[in-house]
């Protein structure tokens, strides 16, 4: 992970005033984070790019949310976007999946949530309940499916090990 002299650049994002403003003010207490800026979701993706943001905290609760996360990607593929207020919900987080998002924080989510998740998506990482992966991987067996099957990286599968090879749409273990 890159380390940021005066913390990890992140600009926030949210049609609600009071969340946009309360995180900016949380999270600007904490030493690792320096907020670049703050905005609605009509805030120009220029306007995020420029901040210099390394992250991008976007609030989910409409699909505007998505939709301007994905306008800021195309202007820096580099920069990591945490979505927040996602509910668990399958089609939540498979829309975020979808929309290209490093991370997320569920809306029963702390502070040290958005922080942990920060963290995570510069590793290039993602922390989910097993829930969240199941629905991934489902999703992910099911898009196999319609295309050509890969085979395990080397020294996934060998002896002793459970491989899985998507067929159809089912897993079946070998």
């Amino acid at each position: 992970m890159r380390h940021f002299r005066q913390g990890i650049p992140t600009f926030i994002l949210s049609d609600v005033r009071l969340l946009c403003e309360g995180l900016s003010s949380c999270l600007a207490r904490q030493e690792c984070l320096r907020i670049a800026g703050h905005g609605d979701l009509a805030t120009p993706p220029e306007q995020v790019v420029d901040s210099g943001a390394q992250v991008l905290l976007v609030d989910i609760a409409t699909p505007q949310g998505l939709r301007q996360s994905a306008a800021c990607r195309a202007l820096a593929p580099a920069l990591k976007v945490v979505a927040i207020a996602v509910a668990e919900a399958e089609q939540d987080i498979l829309a975020c999946a979808e929309a290209g998002v490093s991370g997320f924080v569920l809306r029963e989510g702390s502070i040290s949530d958005v922080v942990a998740a920060v963290h995570n998506a510069m590793r290039d990482e993602l922390l989910c309940s097993p829930k969240a992966a199941a629905a991934l991987f489902g999703r992910l067996a099911l898009l196999s499916a319609r295309t050509v099957t890969r085979e395990p990286a080397a020294g996934v599968a060998g002896p002793g090990r459970c491989r899985t090879v998507a067929r159809r749409g089912l897993a079946i273990g070998l």
